[in-house]
């Protein structure tokens, strides 16, 4: 099945849920016109939750410009759908889409299977690891890899959340995302991250700041 396939099962399956979502919107940028550059960022997270089953969407874009060339063009989306077994296990399909438009490989296409394990549930830290065998596509490539992950979050206190996931894919590619929120009562959020992401061909580190809204 290909990750087109997998990613609009999964989004169908969204639309049949009946069920309060929560997510987040966070969007960030700077221009300067003495040096003619620019930068956009912009973020989505949406989770649903029905019974044993739990549904995730998440879409990041990125651009910058600097001396009037583009220096950074990316996107990434993903879609999962976890089936919980126990209450730490967890199988899931998964599909995501990451698009760097300055390397080799611009448009890495992935869609798999997976187990994963809640390692920690308190009501300040969280941490979760999941593995997973998949078929990437990309311009050059179209071959079976396994993928792990590391997730953890860290609420400092009521308003403060630290936030880190660490993919790695085959020993190729590896995709590290850090970010610190700070919530304001009214939903409000500010906050700041980290994107680095490596594979044979590059490295590439993106940091931001943005202004958002939680629900």
């Amino acid at each position: 099945m290909t990750a087109t396939k997998v990613l609009i099962f999964i989004l169908a399956m969204f639309v049949a849920v009946e069920s309060a979502a929560e997510g987040s919107l966070k969007i960030g940028g700077s221009m300067v016109q003495s040096t003619d550059s620019l930068n956009i960022t912009s973020a989505i997270k949406q989770k649903w939750e029905h019974d044993k089953w739990q549904y995730d969407l998440d879409s990041t874009f990125n651009y910058q410009k600097s001396g009037g060339s583009e220096t950074t063009n990316k996107y990434y989306n993903s879609a999962k759908v976890n089936y919980a077994w126990t209450p730490k296990g967890y199988t899931f399909a998964l599909a995501s889409i990451d698009h760097n438009k300055f390397r080799i490989d611009n448009k890495r296409h992935i869609g798999g299977i997976g187990y994963g394990y809640k390692i920690l549930r308190t009501k300040r830290f969280k941490a979760s690891n999941e593995f997973s065998i998949a078929t990437l596509k990309t311009d050059e490539v179209s071959e079976a890899i396994w993928r792990n992950s590391l997730w953890f979050q860290f609420k400092v206190s009521s308003s403060v959340l630290i936030t880190n996931k660490y993919l790695v894919e085959d020993g190729n590619y590896s995709r590290n995302q850090t970010s610190v929120e700070y919530k304001f009562k009214n939903g409000i959020t500010l906050g700041a991250g980290n994107l680095y992401t490596e594979d044979t061909n590059m490295q590439d580190n993106i940091s931001t700041f943005n202004i958002g809204y939680s629900w």
